[in-house]
């Protein structure tokens, strides 16, 4: 049995209305009517009918690759019960990252057993059956000999998304960090057989289909991400093919929303070749690893950004990785929710890869990771690892000792780490993890009120809504990292005065005042713990002048991260958009 979040007195309060948020969260997440778009001058998407539609996303990747149709089935379901609407993904991998994956080969096509009948491409560039490139040293698939099989599978996938009410962000070439140099399709696109005639063509496949795939042009919950953790040179080889497979798509009728997945702190349009067929923008931001940083600089740049699109939060830092902490973790998603006010996704590993590794092994032949815990090794915060059939997950970073964890305990010293056990069996065992609890919190506080009213602080004319004790902005510039600014408030408010959303980073320290100029009357004002959902009443503020808060101690997590609602009517469950 997996063991729960950790919850408090106040939780249990209020677990019949927080069940009630959560639940109305997942509803609104199965609403939408696809396709999808963007309003004139909206900054979030639209649905077929117009209704706002914020991404609460989650990083599949290798979701479709690595589990069986039942598996997926399962994961859906539990994705679409926590309130997630969109899955962020590509079409294949040429890499297994974690040991064990059976990357390029889907599970469900056979996997690696199967051979090419599993492999999204039948022949490499000097027409023999493609192997797959299992070392990743030769970079020879020829893009002009799809396998219908695997792409009908990819389709199946979307369409069993599309059921559940999600989105499918998807990039139909994944090019790979650094340009490839460790995973990806860059060097692929850029050999002998791809030229920019076949990458069209193949552009047109992914639209129109053939044979048993029925292409995904007419499949209305994709959007296309173009990239894929790289940037690739204005005007080179491999930006001018992987433009043709958009150009190809296009061309045969696709209509979809496209946007860019660029390595990250880049912005959306900085790649020129690209840039004229985008219809959305998509932030990606972290810190200078293996320092941390926020996420709302690039993604309030973005925001700022003319003519208004849709825009969200494609990727940051991963929940189990980097060593972020829970209040970290909940500062990524808040921060990025109040800047982008489109949306958020969340990524998780090692349950990204869908894998869970071989006890003792310690990587893959193409450069991948494991993730079996290993003796004498250190281990960071909230890192995952896996043996004899459990999960655990670092309480307190350290290095390894000799045996490793075993049982089913909370504090299991280990050397210098402290594990606590996570769960038994594959990735299904790791659904509810507390990031990805505190994630679905985060997303019914924000679906049960009107966020798609709200414009961040000193943007596209709101005021400065938090005007003392704010904390230091974060450094940032385009194609570096956020740096610094971790005790920054992040804050938004509606232009009618309505409603004020104020976050307070577990770094902040002290008091804060907040202009209530921005508030069209006397305002209800609470403060909500984003780490188990409970909320607190502060009492009526009047809308005139500064006035300032002081955040309560420690929240439910033991962290000092706050949200602190202003409202002068009942914000929630005030329209018919779920708001």
């Amino acid at each position: 049995m997996h063991r729960p979040d950790r919850q408090n007195v106040a939780l249990q309060a209020c677990q019949s209305c927080l069940a009630l948020l959560l639940c109305l969260a997942a509803a609104c997440a199965g609403a939408a009517e696809f396709p999808v778009q963007g309003g004139s001058g909206a900054r979030y998407l639209l649905d077929h009918n117009g209704v706002p539609l914020r991404i609460q996303g989650e990083a599949s990747w290798d979701a479709h690759i690595n589990l069986t149709q039942a598996q997926l089935a399962a994961y859906l379901d539990d994705r679409q019960a926590r309130g997630i609407n969109a899955l962020f993904t590509y079409i294949d991998s040429p890499v297994a990252y974690y040991a064990g994956s059976s990357a390029p080969w889907a599970v469900q096509l056979g996997g690696q057993a199967a051979g090419i009948a599993a492999l999204p491409f039948l022949k490499n560039t000097s027409g023999a059956p493609w192997d797959g490139d299992p070392n990743f040293n030769h970079h020879d698939a020829d893009f002009s000999t799809p396998n219908d099989a695997y792409f009908a599978w990819v389709a199946q996938f979307v369409d069993m998304a599309a059921a559940r009410g999600m989105l499918v962000m998807m990039v139909p070439m994944y090019l790979g960090y650094g340009l490839g140099a460790a995973d990806g399709w860059y060097q692929t696109v850029a050999n002998s057989a791809n030229t920019q005639a076949v990458c069209f063509a193949f552009g047109q496949y992914l639209a129109n289909g053939h044979g048993a795939f029925g292409g995904f042009k007419n499949r209305s919950n994709i959007i296309w991400v173009n990239g894929g953790d790289t940037l690739p040179p204005n005007g080179s080889e491999v930006a001018l093919r992987s433009v043709k497979i958009l150009q190809g798509m296009q061309s045969a009728g696709d209509t979809h929303l496209q946007t860019a997945h660029w390595q990250h702190d880049y912005l959306t349009g900085d790649q020129t070749d690209f840039a004229p067929y985008f219809t959305a923008s998509a932030a990606y931001s972290h810190g200078p690893y293996p320092s941390l940083g926020p996420t709302y600089a690039e993604s309030r740049v973005l925001y700022a950004q003319t003519p208004a699109r849709p825009l969200w939060l494609l990727e940051t830092t991963y929940w189990g990785e980097h060593g972020a902490s829970r209040a970290q973790l909940r500062y990524f998603g808040w921060g990025s929710a109040l800047s982008t006010i489109g949306g958020t996704t969340f990524g998780f590993g090692p349950l990204w890869g869908f894998a869970r590794s071989p006890d003792g092994s310690t990587g893959t032949s193409s450069g991948g990771t494991t993730t079996a815990w290993l003796a004498f090794t250190h281990f960071d915060l909230n890192q995952y690892v896996s043996k004899s059939g459990n999960w655990y997950r670092a309480a307190v970073a350290g290095t390894s000792g000799a045996a490793g964890p075993s049982g089913t305990g909370n504090a299991i010293a280990d050397g210098a780490v402290i594990w606590a056990f996570a769960g038994t069996g594959g990735v299904e065992a790791l659904y509810d993890e507390p990031g990805m609890l505190d994630f679905q919190r985060m997303g019914a506080f924000l679906d049960a009120i009107a966020w798609y009213a709200l414009v961040p602080s000193a943007l596209d004319g709101m005021g400065t809504l938090v005007v003392s004790g704010g904390g230091s902005y974060a450094g940032w510039s385009d194609g570096g990292s956020e740096s610094g600014g971790m005790d920054w408030i992040v804050a938004a408010a509606a232009r009618n005065g309505s409603l004020l959303i104020a976050y307070v980073p577990d770094a902040h320290t002290g008091s804060f005042g907040i202009d209530m100029s921005a508030l069209s009357a006397t305002a209800r004002a609470r403060w909500f713990d984003p780490s188990n959902g409970a909320y607190s009443a502060i009492g009526d503020v009047a809308a005139t002048g500064t006035h300032v808060f002081t955040p309560p101690t420690a929240n439910a997590d033991g962290a000092h991260d706050w949200v602190l609602i202003l409202d002068n009517v009942d914000a929630i469950f005030t329209d018919g958009f779920g708001g």
